[in-house]
């Protein structure tokens, strides 16, 4: 018998990727100066010395350069700025599509058989060679499956392959790893998915499942491990307790939290059990807007920095043509002063309008209230006053945190419960600033289900 699954997987035409080069080229040139640049504020912000940096004075004659160019192409500025919104837009939704829904999968295979068959390493699997069940057989030790070899092979829809070959008693465990997935040209961010691979002695992975749903993921990973004696499921970069968690917390560490709870991490009691909430202090409005900005302040960059850098490169460009006179110098030094207090043109308001709603928009997707309400019955989580998710209090099993690749809170339970017709059997709290807020409510997440399944059981 053969396993076989569908993975999402997106894979760029050649013709596509080729058209869109150029774009992605400069996409990339501005986002390595917005990178400067937020490194450059940042090091003046915690006081770090710059003087005498290499990489600074790079960044001001490449700043100086691109001015030139950017002054010589300013009567087509509203052009390319629609045209590069266009572009990049529509590869972002696309690409997403393709991912998700399209038809463009890859394939994963997984089979068994006997070290006397022919290896298919070199090709497409054999479908001639005897297959063995990939479950076992009720009353066979492990050692037996110890010496048949597993087949793996990935194959793509543009026929491209991975393929391996290893055995049952190399499996070490089964993880599932919480990842970002990216594609399109332009290496757009499509989204959060739950990756389930078998993890062999040597660290190596094997990929056997990709779900956007962590009660699917864990669902497949439960089906490989009854299929290979039981071997232990992780989730990567996990600490906590229940069986999924990598490292188990120390209890100095959890104690210190419990003494000196950080100010953005609030648990109160209430008449039926617990809320926890965020809360919002001088420093995490500080990183709120660092975080914003990094993901979503490129547009509004470009925008102003066109603006900018039109203006410089004007300057350097009169500069260079009236060089050693210094009365026509004086001269366009005033002009270009008269010039930044000219009202903007209507296409700049346009362009600052654009990039300023999708700021907002992502400002409010980062900005809203997670709520967790704990009692002896249930535990729902909350965004703003949504409900997301919701367990059976008794049921909960494992806690986690999750450092990589963002740090989040996971809730897992033993059985699905029905949250708006759909079957849910854990919950995610994402949105944690940084690792210790997301071990603080770790810390009084553990401590209330403790308080409140002794409850239960009394």
């Amino acid at each position: 018998m053969r396993l076989k699954r569908r993975l999402n997987y997106l894979e760029p035409t050649w013709g596509y990727r080729t058209v869109l080069w150029p774009v992605v080229q400069v996409k990339e040139v501005w986002e390595a100066a917005y990178k400067t640049l937020l490194w450059l504020l940042w090091a003046n912000l915690i006081g770090q010395s710059l003087h005498g940096s290499l990489r600074v004075g790079l960044f001001f004659l490449g700043f100086c350069g691109f001015s030139v160019v950017v002054y010589g192409l300013q009567d087509y500025e509203s052009q390319i700025f629609i045209a590069f919104l266009a572009v990049w837009g529509l590869d972002a939704g696309v690409s997403r599509w393709r991912y998700f829904q399209g038809a463009e999968a890859a394939w994963v295979y997984l089979e068994a058989g006997d070290l006397g068959k022919s290896d298919p390493g070199q090709g497409t699997l054999e479908t001639t060679k005897v297959h063995q069940a990939l479950s076992p057989v009720p009353g066979d030790g492990a050692s037996n499956w110890g010496d048949r070899p597993l087949y793996y092979c990935l194959e793509t829809y543009q026929n491209r392959l991975i393929q391996g070959k290893f055995t049952a008693a190399q499996i070490a465990t089964i993880t599932v790893t919480y990842n970002e997935a990216r594609g399109g040209p332009f290496q757009t961010h499509l989204g959060w998915v739950w990756r389930v691979s078998l993890t062999l002695r040597d660290q190596t992975d094997w990929l056997l499942g990709e779900e956007t749903d962590l009660t699917v993921a864990l669902r497949q990973a439960h089906q490989l491990a009854a299929q290979f004696f039981w071997v232990p499921i992780r989730i990567a970069a996990s600490e906590g307790t229940g069986p999924y968690a990598c490292t188990h917390p120390l209890a100095q560490i959890m104690q210190r939290y419990r003494d000196h709870p950080p100010d953005t991490v609030r648990l109160r009691p209430t008449t039926l059990g617990y809320h926890l909430c965020n809360r919002w202090t001088w420093s995490s409005v500080g990183r709120f807007c660092r975080d914003l900005f990094q993901q979503s302040g490129f547009l509004l960059f470009v925008v102003l920095m066109t603006e900018v850098m039109e203006l410089f490169g004007e300057l350097l460009y009169g500069s260079a043509r009236i060089y050693g006179n210094d009365a026509a110098m004086g001269v366009l030094l005033v002009q270009t002063v008269q010039t930044l207090g000219l009202s903007p043109r209507w296409h700049d308001w346009a362009e600052v309008a654009i990039a300023m709603g999708l700021l907002l928009i992502n400002g409010w997707h980062l900005s809203q209230n997670k709520h967790l309400l704990l009692d002896r019955h249930r535990v729902a989580f909350y965004l703003n006053r949504r409900l997301v998710a919701q367990l059976p209090t008794p049921d909960i099993h494992t806690l986690l945190v999750v450092h990589a690749p963002q740090p989040l809170v996971l809730i897992v339970a033993r059985h699905r419960a029905m949250v708006k017709d759909r079957p849910t059997g854990a919950i995610a709290i994402t949105g944690f600033q940084t690792l210790e807020d997301c071990r603080a409510a770790w810390v009084a997440i553990h401590d209330s289900l403790q308080k409140l399944q002794q409850n239960v059981q009394m």
